[in-house]
């Protein structure tokens, strides 16, 4: 019996001059959100040649842009290669439609969504991890960074960014490569008002402000956060691309473990304010900037935090800190080191 869809081909519709080829299973998530998400690296032939490229089925929320129709939107742009993963066509499942019950995202009503089943073909992306060298960091954190801000020029908030949705593809001919973002179903355009929850991305990376009000209204700086918590993460989990533990023994399993979220965002606090042990040994030479910029987001967390007690406006956000003037700060900064970022 077979156990695996690999080696077998499938049709895409409505595209009689595209073949695809399914090669390995990279990940089953069962359970995040509810979505029931396959992801295979598969062999795209178009015009006689062939792609390295990954294809998706995942239940999405119906009322919901799928993300072939983000992504679309996107690689309309010729600036999106460079920061957006590379999209070749995406369908619906006719005829495939479900119901799921779970929790909203930090409260313990349920709630039903009518789903659909979504399929996405876009270029294979190799794993961040495998960008291990400590100068490689400043690398990533700029390149997402910039994505974040394309996003946001065109309406657009990611809400997912994790070390799991962010990979590189190796630029032809000069031996560099290009870090991209990818996993769009979870994004949320600006001022968008859906019967659906924006579900406020992977919980290790999450803002601080969303752990304390999953509600919040989004703003570009949560990305920017998740990017901070996900170089954090990167530089105290990661031994040359390779985790080393159990999970039991996580360095960072405060940041997951716990059910409460408001526990969770008070741990993280407290790690950006302590700012020590940041990295393992093998991204010891990076640590000392990591530390800087641990503290600046710290420092500039404060500063929100003492305009909510003087004006009274306990979910204030100021522009300054998580709206573009933040993010420009965050900028600014990585292009002042001594080693500049970009």
């Amino acid at each position: 019996m077979r156990t695996h869809l690999c080696d077998l081909s499938v049709n895409i519709p409505d595209r009689e001059d595209l073949s695809l080829k399914l090669t390995k299973l990279l990940e089953r998530r069962t359970g995040l959100v509810g979505r029931a998400t396959l992801v295979y690296r598969a062999e795209l032939q178009r015009g006689g040649k062939m792609e390295d490229v990954v294809l998706k089925s995942s239940w999405q929320h119906v009322a919901r842009k799928s993300e072939s129709t983000i992504l679309t939107a996107f690689n309309s742009s010729s600036q999106t290669l460079d920061c957006i993963v590379r999209f070749f066509h995406g369908w619906e499942q006719q005829g495939a439609t479900g119901s799921s019950r779970r929790a909203r995202f930090g409260e313990p009503t349920t709630v039903a969504h009518d789903r659909a089943l979504r399929y996405t073909v876009t270029e294979y992306l190799s794993p961040i991890s495998e960008l291990s060298q400590p100068f490689h960091i400043p690398y990533i954190g700029w390149s997402v960074l910039q994505a974040i801000k394309f996003l946001n020029d065109r309406g657009w908030f990611h809400s997912d960014i994790s070390i799991g949705n962010m990979g590189f593809a190796i630029v032809p001919n000069c031996e560099g490569v290009l870090v991209k973002l990818h996993d769009f179903d979870l994004s949320k355009q600006h001022g968008s008002v859906s019967g659906t929850p924006h579900w406020a991305g992977t919980l290790p990376f999450m803002s601080i402000e969303l752990l304390e009000d999953p509600q919040m209204e989004r703003m570009i700086g949560f990305d920017m956060e998740a990017l901070l918590w996900t170089l954090l993460w990167i530089v105290r989990v990661y031994t040359h691309g390779k985790i080393t533990f159990e999970v039991a023994e996580h360095p960072l399993i405060r940041w997951f473990s716990n059910d409460d979220l408001r526990t969770i965002a008070s741990n993280k606090q407290n790690y950006l304010r302590e700012a020590r042990g940041l990295t393992n040994t093998w991204y010891s030479s990076i640590g000392p900037e990591l530390r800087v910029l641990a503290r600046k987001w710290y420092k500039m967390r404060e500063e929100q935090q003492d305009a909510r007690i003087e004006t009274n406006q306990p979910k204030l956000l100021l522009e300054t800190v998580y709206g573009v003037e933040g993010l420009i700060r965050i900028e600014n900064w990585m292009e002042t080191t001594e080693q500049p970022w970009n």
